[in-house]
């Protein structure tokens, strides 16, 4: 008979790996482990994404994820994502702070409407 191998699992911390936030009431985040950021995410996630817009076929989406693996620096919790159905020039940003994120938002927007992007 045939013994299997045996492997040694070794268990990650994710609070080794990443920095974790949730969103205080007056929405600033507030540093805490990943076990606070999970079950914050459980009950309030849905209030993360802070702008949202539609233009044509593009969809710009603006969130806070609560979570950074940036090793170095300043974690980075806020994300901008931008997509066409099409494909054509997705994008994924990361910032510091939500008034950065919003920032390049409206940037992206922008470029949309100007025909900078295109599908």
């Amino acid at each position: 008979m045939r013994q299997l191998p045996t492997f040694t699992v070794k268990h990650i911390d994710p609070d080794e790996k990443m920095t974790f936030a949730y969103l205080n009431k007056d929405e600033v985040p507030v540093l805490c482990s990943w076990y606070e950021w999970k079950e914050w995410w459980k009950r309030e996630g849905d209030r993360c994404q802070v702008k949202h817009d539609r233009i044509g076929d593009w969809e710009i989406e603006t969130r806070f994820q609560g979570r950074s693996a940036a090793l170095d620096g300043p974690p980075l919790f806020w994300e901008v994502r931008f997509f066409s159905p099409r494909g054509a020039s997705d994008g994924l940003k990361y910032f510091r702070s939500k008034e950065s994120a919003l920032a390049f938002h409206a940037l992206v927007v922008e470029k949309i409407i100007s025909g900078e992007f295109e599908v």
